[in-house]
């Protein structure tokens, strides 16, 4: 359930989604189309996002997932979420490129020291992603058995499995932030299981 709040500045448009426990603080929100823009994680905050465009990689937005923790509750008052968006402003509004750059969360992972295979994880979107081979990009997604909410990539040519990626992880594991050890032993099992030879 979507709260729309009235904006604080023309500059600044607030929304809070308790149902998926987002918050989005939305900079200059009569500029920029916000389908061409995508979130960055930052690493020493894992439950912040910073929202960027695509093209010129021009902030627009902070977002907080889970919020509920920042916030203390699933329903907070308009008060606290203003005070929250001050907050997130005041530090994250003024960053530019580089300095993003520097705090953004490594998302690539090898899953063994010895291994080709990398996994990465999408905190906002909840997504574990596998890849076994690199660099194919000719492939099709099928829904797997035996896993909720995960897909095997198989390349067009010959059909052979070269990645996967399991949405809704972290519901799945019953946490609102994985931790590194508890992905990657997921991302282990799901190889186990559908890609023991890769």
């Amino acid at each position: 359930m979507h709260a729309q709040l009235p904006q604080r500045s023309p500059e600044v448009a607030l929304d809070h989604d308790s149902e998926e426990d987002v918050f989005h603080v939305i900079l200059q929100p009569d500029r920029p189309d916000l389908s061409d823009s995508y979130f960055v994680n930052l690493g020493d905050q894992p439950d912040i996002f910073l929202r960027r465009m695509v093209w010129g990689s021009r902030l627009v937005g902070i977002s907080v997932k889970p919020a509920s923790i920042r916030l203390g509750t699933k329903a907070p008052g308009q008060e606290a979420m203003r005070q929250l968006a001050d907050e997130l402003v005041a530090q994250y509004g003024q960053l530019d490129a580089d300095e993003i750059a520097r705090h953004q969360y490594d998302t690539s992972h090898r899953l063994d020291e010895d291994s080709g295979i990398t996994w990465s994880y999408e905190p906002f979107s909840e997504s574990l992603y596998i890849d076994l081979e690199q660099g194919v990009t000719d492939r099709e997604n099928h829904e797997a058995d035996g896993y909720p909410h995960l897909y095997l990539r198989h390349a067009c040519d010959d059909d052979r499995i070269v990645g996967m990626f399991m949405i809704s992880v972290a519901r799945y594991l019953g946490t609102e932030m994985p931790t590194v050890e508890q992905l990657r032993a997921l991302a282990r099992e799901l190889v186990a299981q559908y890609a023991p030879d890769a």
